[in-house]
């Protein structure tokens, strides 16, 4: 501790000797002569002087610690240093798995896009087939049921060809086309044969349609289902073209003359008996009668024929 004392003594020689230069008398307690040199010859040799002997007093500096000291910092940053490279390296691993990962899943959506894209053209091109399929089965369904309700249009067609012969034979006129279509699109009910086809033939019935309408103007008529009841005054059954058939005179009770073509027999129905036919208006005509005059009737073609 030394070393402290000899140091404070130089510096309160220091400050003593500042002092003195502004002002000898401060510093300067004793004699008559109170002058700076004086102040330089105490004041500044005795802090020369107490320097010299604090320098001189000084400890070493322990070399052994600043050694020590040094090499553990040397060590330190050693350790930083590795510790530096160490983050960088594994900085640099972590960028280049980062890079690999986002190369990789790169590479996995591509193919997911080109494996999404080929389902995808395939789903197409698998709808397309289909679709072609489709409409080539249904153009060929078309086809087929076109032929074959033609065919049986043409079936069809016969049965109205051979009514409107026989009709033309009886009247010399021929039915309206729409009648003849009629029959051509409801062959079932010329003859209604079974129960289904009859009751059919009742519900088309227009009970409002009279003689007078179609002796008017039958024309409107041609496609509406009409009935009519009175006492057979003739019936025949023939043959045409191996078809079957009847012809038939009623007389009504408002005396107007109803005849028919029925395309099939009529069991025991006779003259004189009295009989409801239910058919279409076809043709308005005028024959002669046993009295040299002629009658105005109405020929239907009849759907069915039942005795009462």
């Amino acid at each position: 501790m030394l070393f402290l004392l000899f140091f404070l003594l130089s510096a309160c020689c220091f400050i003593a000797f500042i002092l003195g230069l502004i002002k000898p008398s401060i510093v300067i307690k004793w004699g008559k002569n109170r002058t700076r040199g004086k102040v330089s010859l105490y004041y500044g040799l005795g802090m020369i002087i107490s320097f010299i002997i604090f320098v001189a007093v000084l400890p070493p500096v322990e070399t052994d610690n600043i050694s020590a000291s040094s090499a553990i910092n040397k060590e330190e940053a050693k350790k930083s240093d590795n510790t530096v490279k160490a983050n960088n390296t594994d900085k640099q691993d972590e960028e280049k798995a980062a890079a690999e990962a986002k190369k990789k899943a790169e590479k996995e959506e591509k193919a997911r896009a080109v494996k999404e894209e080929k389902a995808k053209k395939e789903a197409e091109k698998k709808a397309a087939e289909e679709a072609k399929a489709k409409a080539e089965a249904e153009k060929k369904a078309k086809k087929e049921a076109e032929e074959k309700a033609e065919a049986i249009r043409k079936a069809n067609s016969k049965k109205a060809s051979l009514i409107r012969e026989i009709s033309q034979g009886i009247t010399g006129e021929l039915i309206g086309n729409e009648a003849y279509d009629f029959i051509v699109d409801n062959p079932s009910l010329f003859p209604a044969a079974t129960d289904k086809d009859i009751e059919s033939a009742m519900s088309k019935v227009d009970s409002s349609i009279t003689t007078r309408h179609l002796f008017k103007n039958i024309t409107p008529y041609y496609t509406k289902m009409v009935q009519f009841t009175g006492t057979v005054i003739s019936i025949e059954e023939s043959v045409y073209d191996e078809q079957p058939y009847t012809y038939i005179h009623i007389f009504t009770d408002d005396m107007d003359s109803i005849t028919a073509i029925y395309m099939g027999t009529t069991g025991d129905l006779l003259d004189d008996d009295v009989a409801t036919i239910t058919g279409i208006p076809t043709i308005t005509y005028s024959f002669e009668n046993v009295s040299g005059g002629s009658t105005n009737a109405i020929l239907l073609s009849a759907a069915y024929v039942e005795k009462l």
